[in-house]
Parts: C-alpha cells; sequence; structure tokens
C-alpha cells in the first residue's frame, strides 16, 4: 500500500504535498508548473488501477482554508480551489483508497466526516504516560517517579519524549532532571510571561513544552552553539520541510568555511535531533520538520531575548539566494522554497523595521513565481507588500517599477482592465522620465499598455502605440530581434481585429518569413505566428489555404514533440476542426473533435476545465449529427463533472444542465 502524507496546516504547505505526491507517482502532466497540481493529484489518484492508498491529511485546522463558500471567494485567481471553494474538493473519494484526517477543530472533524464517525484522541491516562516513557528510556525508574515526572509535563507526548532525550543523551535520573526543571521555573515564567497568540491550540499543551525545551536549550547553547542557532533560524521557517540547505547556507554565512564545516552541521542537526527539538526526513531532499509548539516557543525565546531581528535578517537572506532564480527555470525548488518564504513574509507580528529592501525583494519574487503559475490572488498580495516598502521609501526605485509592471499584468489576467491601464500609463511616464523613451523598459511597458487598450476595445489607440513601438524596436534592437518580431506581430494581430485582414497578412508573412530565416522554421515564435497567419485566412474565409496551414502545424508539432504533447497542437486541431465546419464538412469536423477530447483527456485530464468545454462542444455535435442519444448521455457526464470541478453555480455548469434541458424538451415535444 502507498501511503501519501499532506500537511494542511496553510494552503502552500498542502500544494507542497501535493506536488511531492505528483511528481513520486510521476502523475502525467506534473512537471508542468501551469498545470493545477491539486487536480493532478486528485484525478491521478481515483483512477482505476491506482491503488490501494492511504494520504493523511495532518493538521487540517483551518475552516475556511478547507471549506471556503464559493459565494465568498474571489475571481482574481484562475485556480479552481479560489474559485469554488476550499481545499477539501481536491481530497480524492473513490474506492480504491482512503483518507485520513487530523485535526484539533472539532467543527473541522464534524465537517469532514459527514455521516462518518469521527475518532477522538484524548490526553494519555498515567498508565499511558508511563509506558511510553519505559518503552524510550535507557534507564529503569519505578512507577512513582514515572508518574511525577508525567504529571509534572502534563501527560503530554511531545514534552516526555523531549524529557527522555535529554535524560538518555546527558546519563540522568528522573530525580535530577525533575531538579532542573524546578531551577528553571523562572525562566519559563518569563517566558511564558505574555500570552503566545495561538488561538485554537490547547494552552495547557504550551506550559509542559517551554519546561522540558527550556532545560534542553541551555544546555545545548552551551555545548553547541551553532545547534541552537539552527534551531533558532528554523522556527521562522514553516515548521514542515525546512530545507538542509537552509543551515548550509546559514553555517557558510556565520562562519568562516573550512573541511570541519559540514561535520560540525551534522553533528548539530545530530545533537538537535537526539533532543527530540527536530525531525528528519529523507526524500529527495533531505529536509526537517520542528513541531509547532517547539516553534512557538522558540519565537518567544528569541523575542525576549531581543534575538529575534538579527534571526529573521538571516532567514531572509537565506530563502532569497536558494533558488538560483524566482522563476520557471528552478521552479521545483522554487516550489520548495515557498511555503517559507510565505512564513516570512506573512508572520512578522514583531513588526520589525528592518531588511525592508530584501523583503521588498523577496516579496515581488514570490509574486511573479505565483503568477507564473497562474495564482493571481496570492500574486496580487505578495506584489501589494513590495510596492508597499517601495512607497514607504518614498522614491523612484528602478524594482518599483518592475513591481508596478507586474501588478499591471495580473490585473489584466484576471480583466481588471483600468486598474492595469492606470497602473502601465503611470509606469510608462515614470520609465520615460527616469530611464528615457527609448530605454528596453519603457517600450515594454507601452507594448503591456497597448494589449490592454486592445482588451478594451480601444483598437486605435492601441494601434497608435504599436506603430510607435515597432519603428522605436527596429531602429534600437533592429528588425530581426526577438522583440521586434513581437511588436510586429502584435501590431498585425491589432489590424486583423479591426478587420484589416489584407494588412494584417502582409504584415505576418514577412514577419514568418522572417523568423524561418533567423530563429529556425520549427522555433516556437515561428510556429505562434503561423498559427496567427492560419486564424488571418479564417477571418478572411479562405478555407483551404487555413485548412492547409493547420495541418502543417499539427505535423510539425508531432514531428517536434513525438509522442509528448507540443504545447501549440490542440490550438491547431481546434482551429482546424472550425475550418472544417465552416467547409461543411461535418463528418470530419466531428472527427476532429473526438480526437481532441481524447488527447486532452490523455494530456489534461477528463476533469480539467478545458476538457470539460471540449466535452460540451462534443457533445453538442453528437447532437447534432443525429447521435441524440450519445450527445445527451455524454453531456450529463459533463454537467455531473462540472458541478464536482466547478461548481452547481458556475456560468459553464448552469450552461450544460440549461443546453441539456432544451434537448428534453425538444424530445418530449417530438414524442407528444
Amino acid at each position: 500500500m502507498s501511503v501519501f502524507w499532506v500537511y494542511a496546516s496553510n494552503a502552500a504547505r498542502f500544494r507542497q504535498s501535493f506536488n511531492e505526491i505528483a511528481q513520486e507517482c510521476k502523475i502525467p502532466g506534473y512537471n508542468d508548473p501551469k498545470r493545477d497540481v491539486l487536480l493532478l493529484v486528485k484525478q491521478g489518484l481515483e483512477k482505476e488501477g491506482r491503488g490501494p492508498w492511504l494520504m493523511v491529511v495532518d493538521n487540517a485546522d483551518d475552516m475556511e482554508l478547507f471549506f471556503t463558500p464559493a459565494s465568498s471567494s474571489t475571481t482574481t485567481s484562475s485556480t479552481v480551489d479560489t474559485v469554488c471553494g476550499g481545499l477539501a474538493r481536491y481530497l480524492p473519494d473513490c474506492k480504491n483508497g482512503d483518507v485520513l484526517i487530523t485535526t484539533r477543530n472539532k467543527k473541522v472533524a464534524v465537517r469532514f466526516s459527514k455521516e462518518r464517525r469521527t475518532i477522538k484522541v484524548d490526553h494519555m491516562e498515567e498508565d499511558e504516560s508511563r509506558n511510553l516513557l519505559c518503552t524510550i528510556l535507557d534507564l529503569e525508574p519505578t512507577d512513582a517517579e514515572l508518574d511525577e515526572l508525567s504529571s509534572q509535563l502534563g501527560h503530554l507526548p511531545l514534552a516526555l519524549v523531549q524529557a527522555a532525550a535529554y535524560m538518555n543523551e546527558n546519563t540522568i535520573s528522573i530525580e535530577t532532571y525533575l531538579e532542573l526543571l524546578t531551577e528553571n521555573e523562572a525562566n519559563v515564567a518569563e517566558l511564558l510571561s505574555e500570552d503566545f497568540e495561538a488561538s485554537g491550540r490547547d494552552p495547557e499543551s504550551i506550559h509542559p513544552v517551554a519546561k522540558t525545551w527550556m532545560v534542553s536549550f541551555l544546555m545545548i547553547e552551551k555545548q553547541d552553539p551553532l545547534a541552537a542557532s539552527l534551531l533558532s533560524l528554523m522556527a521562522l521557517f514553516d515548521r514542515q520541510a525546512i530545507l538542509e540547505e537552509f543551515l548550509s547556507h546559514y553555517n557558510e554565512k556565520e562562519y568562516e568555511p573550512g573541511p570541519k564545516r559540514s561535520i560540525e552541521l551534522t553533528t548539530s542537526i545530530g545533537l538537535l535531533k537526539a533532543f527530540s527539538l527536530v525531525s528528519i526526513s529523507h526524500g529527495k531532499q533531505r529536509t526537517l520538520d520542528m513541531h509547532r509548539l517547539v516553534q512557538l516557543v522558540t519565537q518567544r525565546w528569541l523575542i525576549n531575548k531581543g534575538k529575534i531581528g538579527d534571526f529573521r535578517r538571516a532567514a531572509m537572506f537565506i530563502i532569497s539566494i536558494t533558488p538560483p532564480s524566482w522563476g520557471h527555470k528552478d521552479w521545483v525548488m522554487c516550489e520548495a522554497c515557498l511555503p517559507h518564504a510565505k512564513a516570512l513574509l506573512n508572520n512578522n507580528p514583531w513588526q520589525l523595521q528592518d531588511a525592508e529592501e530584501k523583503e521588498a525583494l523577496l516579496s515581488y519574487n514570490v509574486a511573479n513565481f505565483l503568477f507564473y503559475k497562474s495564482q493571481y490572488k496570492d500574486a496580487e498580495e505578495f506584489c501589494q507588500k513590495s510596492l508597499k516598502v517601495y512607497e514607504m521609501k518614498g522614491q523612484v526605485h528602478p524594482a518599483a517599477l518592475d513591481a508596478q509592471n507586474l501588478l499591471a499584468l495580473i490585473y489584466t489576467s484576471v480583466g481588471r482592465w483600468p486598474e492595469a491601464e492606470q497602473i502601465q500609463a503611470t509606469s510608462k511616464d515614470v520609465c520615460a522620465r527616469v530611464q528615457g523613451e527609448d530605454h528596453p523598459d519603457t517600450l515594454r511597458v507601452s507594448d503591456n499598455l497597448a494589449m490592454t487598450l486592445i482588451a478594451q476595445g480601444r483598437l486605435k489607440e492601441a494601434e497608435e502605440l504599436q506603430i510607435q513601438l515597432v519603428e522605436k524596436q527596429q531602429k534600437i534592437l533592429g528588425e530581426e530581434h526577438a522583440e521586434t518580431f513581437t511588436a510586429v506581430n502584435n501590431l498585425a494581430l491589432t489590424y486583423r481585429r479591426q478587420g484589416r485582414a489584407e494588412e494584417a497578412e502582409e504584415l505576418q508573412i514577412q514577419l514568418i518569413e522572417r523568423q524561418k530565416r533567423i530563429l529556425g522554421a520549427e522555433h516556437g515564435d515561428t510556429l505562434d505566428a503561423m498559427e496567427d497567419l492560419a486564424e488571418t485566412y479564417y477571418e478572411q474565409e479562405r478555407w483551404e489555404e487555413a485548412e492547409k496551414l493547420q495541418i502543417q502545424l499539427i505535423e510539425t508539432c508531432k514531428r517536434i514533440q513525438g509522442d509528448e504533447e507540443h504545447p501549440l497542437m490542440l490550438t491547431a486541431m481546434t482551429n482546424l476542426r472550425s475550418v472544417y465546419e465552416a467547409q461543411g464538412r461535418f463528418e470530419a469536423a466531428e472527427k476532429l473533435q473526438e480526437e481532441i477530447f481524447q488527447e486532452e483527456k490523455k494530456e489534461l485530464g477528463e476533469q480539467h476545465p478545458f476538457t470539460l468545454s471540449t466535452m460540451h462542444s462534443l457533445a453538442w455535435i453528437w447532437y447534432e449529427r443525429g447521435r441524440e442519444a450519445e450527445g445527451k448521455a455524454l453531456m450529463r457526464d459533463c454537467i455531473g463533472y462540472r458541478q464536482r470541478v466547478l461548481g452547481k453555480d458556475d456560468e459553464s455548469t448552469q450552461r450544460s444542465i440549461a443546453d441539456l434541458a432544451k434537448w428534453e424538451v425538444t424530445s418530449s415535444c417530438q414524442d407528444g
């Protein structure tokens, strides 16, 4: 049986766990960062033949995270979880696997369990605490000693394990350890002098953990300062799957490099593990986990000692350099670092006014990565964080312009055109004033502004801007530069939108000839331009030329990619189907639509929104072609999937329901 562990304390950690499952199981599409990994894993585990498996969803305490009502969610993200509710919809539900959920929130347990019984795990009894200690202690104490220690530590397993680890490591008796607890009561009282911001946690658990932590930490601090520093550093990251690479970077940053450094690092990590302050996971990357209460107590100690700022600065530096770049080239490492970057940027209750520029840059990098993954809501949040820092500084910073441009792109991606236009127009003026009219950044912002104007139907304004842009690109970069090619293609598309298809065609043919010569006939940009030309032929009702070009594109894509799907191929196949329909070749169109449907099921999954759109279209084709029973059956399947994936109130779900209802009425009238 396969066992999958899902950390569910926050959305980033939940997504990271699903990423690891997708990679481990090699679920088709797992290596495409733009695919929704949550949906991929759900569909992959639900497939027949995949199993048996057990998924453990640990620390699912946040009701809103798992059961956000669809009505309260925003449409500023393309991911299904932000549009249609919480993360609970991604937990697989099938006969070939089981899901075990742990939570400290009774309401969450009841919501998850539905008709099934919940199992409450109570505090340990005296005999259970005694058995636990006997299992892990090297010495042979009396029952009275065991009971006294258990009572002092509230029968809390974590505290008992830490106490036993300390006694084993130092070969001391329970009596001696109890004396240490008494000696450190004053330190513990200072540590707990202010309330822990720990809503939803059992306050009775904090005190015993603080007691055992204090005894262990004070000794570690004297015996191995590096180990104490590593624990302090880890307390500022997300507490799960902390990359060992973070600790290596810290070791290199704080200490002189040398052959003994790596040995000392390994020794220090081993000491923390021996005292049960961290645990180690061995996977593709060696990572460390820290219990939530250990993290909480460590953070409080750092605050009380005035050290939180130093370690936060160090953590900020480390998270900034660990991925070589926050982009698609290093997306696997970025995915692993993302929960820790979010923890650093979001969890700053100490209001530390330090390392502002590093924080702004990290916020921008995180936003840029989330934008690349089409997680627009979170991308906007971190982009705004970055801009807020630069605004506080009150100066025009090149990085602030980058953040503004990214925010505008986020807005265009979710249809917030007026806001995007306002930002881009301001950025264009600032770039021109600070960096010059012909600076690449100014030209890039101008191009983005033109596309925003087009989206609002203001084609004449966009055309004027694009003509200026093409002239400047040709003058500065040359006629055969990649960015010049992009500017020319965008201008041609504007001509086509204006109904000036002949002018668009002329530009596109010239462009493709240059691209073939400079980039090659099979370069992605060349193929995209050919697809745009084929669509121009379609607009002119030049069906044969459009058909010929689409077939050429499909054959080229197959040759380039082999067994794997080329990103352009499904687009070319869909457009070719439209050509067949326009020619009245309905049988060929039907056959091609069936082929598209099978390809999308294979590449995207049966429940992907794109696949469901194709399923809806195919149901219509079958119905119109006289295959009414098959069309209705497929539409029913489509409705079921859309309700499950997108929700009952989604516009596309309602359209499928309405179409099926119309067919049923027509059938009833015919029967009558």
